[in-house]
């Protein structure tokens, strides 16, 4: 069987999500399709809008076969991070290739930044390093510097899902060079904020969801149950209130004087979104900053490799999937009940059973989650 994954968020699931999984299997000549998903928290460090297994499910309803948790160590980090800890854990799988949307689809173009992240030559690590020292954030310094090289770059380069693909193929180079690469063609605006068209992003039905508005023709995904991380502002606030730069020193993505930086400003501030955006410098971007506060909070301080899969979803053609991997002999633990699992007392594991516990609180909910839920059977 051939099997290509795609590494994701649903956050929600709609319909350009749909359209990635039929145009993966429809011009890949995959038969089945495994996405690695994050689970309660998100890259651009927030709490996902519904809980993983509505998100999960909606997934498997919808084309996927298997859908399994992304840890949360490599949800909350940066672009590389987080296409690394996907492609181990698809590769591990057994995955033929990876699928991704992009704005620029120029597969050249994104093999050859792939290279620059990998390798690193000496001119690109000269001008990385002059636009760090100009005090540039890292994923501009790295624009910059690949725009120098190659004598500039088309401005759909610079969106984060070419970003992310970047990331992806980079990962794929270093982890498995056989894994086929699919780009599909993404369409629409990522971050604009109105419904329109054939496809909506994201953000917009985000929003849409949290002022109540109806948004059927887009949604594949609904839950009455709705996660917003300002329920938490307190939370956030007293946690760092009561911080010192010491005890956030080891945290991921966190230096000194931003160690000090959040201390300050949450005693300034009286709200989450406050706080984060108060944070923001030309070095920090507020996505940067939103994923550290979040680290902090689960005492994240690095990624190792992974150790497990954790199952949220699947049908029986993901059940196949998982029964050969079983025979082929994984690696990785398969995990669908984790008081049975020799992983329920691994950091990595803890860690995604505390923001799922944390993310509860965003939709006032009860802790222990996930001992109580099991993967959803369709």
């Amino acid at each position: 069987m051939k099997i290509f994954g795609i590494t994701c968020e649903f956050n929600p699931f709609h319909t350009g999500h749909k359209y990635l999984i039929e145009q993966t299997k429809a011009k890949t000549g995959a038969e089945g399709i495994v996405c690695v998903m994050s689970g309660s928290m998100v890259q651009r460090g927030d709490v996902a809008i519904y809980d993983k297994w509505t998100r999960a499910k909606s997934a498997v309803e919808n084309g996927a076969d298997l859908v399994v948790e992304l840890p949360v160590c490599y949800v909350l980090q940066s672009a590389d991070v987080f296409a690394k800890g996907a492609v181990q854990i698809l590769n591990a799988i057994g995955c033929d290739g990876i699928s991704f949307g992009s704005e620029c689809t120029d597969i050249n173009l994104l093999y050859k930044l792939a290279e620059f992240k990998s390798h690193e030559p000496a001119e690109y690590s000269a001008a990385l390093k002059e636009a760090l020292d100009k005090g540039a954030g890292y994923p501009t310094a790295c624009e910059i510097a690949a725009g120098k090289v190659l004598g500039g770059l088309p401005p759909e380069i610079t969106s984060p899902n070419s970003t992310l693909g970047i990331s992806y193929i980079a990962a794929a180079n270093m982890i498995n060079p056989n894994l086929e690469i699919h780009i599909e063609k993404r369409h629409g605006d990522y971050h604009s904020r109105e419904v329109k068209g054939e496809f909506a992003s994201a953000t917009a039905l985000r929003q849409k969801i949290l002022s109540g508005d109806k948004i059927s023709d887009y949604l594949l995904c609904t839950n009455d149950e709705i996660y917003d991380i300002n329920n938490i502002s307190a939370l956030i606030l007293g946690f760092f209130r009561m911080a010192n730069a010491q005890s956030l020193s080891n945290i991921a993505g966190m230096e000194p004087g931003l160690a000090n930086r959040l201390i300050t400003l949450s005693k300034e501030c009286t709200s989450y979104e406050e706080f984060a955006s108060h944070c923001v410098t030309k070095r920090y971007t507020l996505h940067r900053i939103r994923r550290v506060i979040l680290c902090s909070l689960l005492g994240i301080t690095q990624a190792p490799k992974p150790t497990y899969i954790r199952v949220l979803a699947l049908n029986s053609k993901g059940a196949g999937i998982l029964k050969q991997l079983k025979k082929q002999g994984c690696a990785l633990e398969v995990i669908t009940k984790i008081s049975n699992s020799s992983q329920r007392d691994s950091h990595m594991l803890r860690e995604d059973i505390l923001s799922t516990d944390i993310a509860a609180l965003c939709a006032g909910k009860r802790a222990s989650m996930d001992y109580t839920t099991t993967p959803i059977i369709i």
